[in-house]
């Protein structure tokens, strides 16, 4: 794939990941990581917007995860 493809891919799953149920997000998450790792390894720049998305859903994990804790 090319940088271009790869990109395009990502901003595909943003718009995915957009469109999701709020239940169904984090399903999304690992693939969107994924992409972002190899637009960086291709040598890419992330767009902010798509910086921006990665934080969001980092932060929606880490928070699910503290969901099912007992208190």
């Amino acid at each position: 794939m090319t940088l271009e493809d790869l990109i395009i891919r990502a901003h595909k799953l943003e718009t995915k990941i957009h469109e999701a149920a709020p239940s169904t997000r984090l399903d999304l998450q690992p693939e969107f990581d994924s992409a972002l790792k190899h637009i960086r390894l291709a040598g890419g720049q992330i767009p902010p917007r798509l910086r921006r998305l990665e934080q969001t859903l980092g932060d929606e994990l880490t928070e699910s995860r503290f969901d099912n804790m007992p208190v």
